[in-house]
């Protein structure tokens, strides 16, 4: 039989083990949540090949390369695809250096709505194409934002009504 010291420094010891143990088998468990915030993304590289490319206004290459690393722009024009690339044939399409703004509010021509709604914020029957009052000092400012194309919305109404595509540039997109 033990003494008393030696009893209390084998408890002490078997209770360092499980505690011991026990951490080490709540750390080791792997969750089910997926992975959250930022991860690491290995730098990829793409060449887009036989797009009309505008480059500027008026400054246009008919069946253009265009190369792709570390998800910037590094080449424009004449390139030979790099060994490993990504390859992207887009015969065919157009690609513009521009963004998009999806949502931008613009007022609308004051109407006759007969929407059959109590209140006359209800406007599911206006249509931004016909009714859209496009203010042109305002696209003019997302155009140097480098905006191309923008989704304009009514600025009133509780339900606005139907949305349009408009260019905000002076040319029209097909020549």
């Amino acid at each position: 039989m033990l003494d008393a010291p030696a009893r209390s420094h084998l408890r002490i010891a078997i209770f360092g083990f499980l505690a011991l143990c026990q951490h080490t088998l709540v750390r080791g468990q792997t969750g089910t949540s997926p992975d959250e915030g930022v991860r690491f993304t290995p730098p990829t590289t793409v060449w887009i090949t036989g797009a009309t490319v505008t480059i500027a206004p008026g400054r246009v290459l008919d069946a253009g390369n265009l190369l792709i690393e570390g998800g910037k722009i590094t080449a424009v024009g004449d390139v030979a695809a790099p060994p490993g690339a990504d390859k992207i044939d887009l015969t065919g399409k157009h690609l513009y250096p521009a963004f998009v703004d999806p949502h931008a509010e613009f007022e609308a021509t004051a109407a006759e709505y007969k929407a059959g709604h109590w209140n006359e914020n209800v406007l599911p029957q206006r249509r931004m194409h016909a009714v859209a009052n496009l203010d042109a000092a305002k696209l003019e400012a997302f155009r140097k934002a480098g905006v191309a194309i923008v989704l304009v919305a009514p600025t009133d109404g509780l339900i606005k009504g139907h949305s349009t595509v408009v260019l905000t540039g002076n040319e029209p997109l097909e020549k």
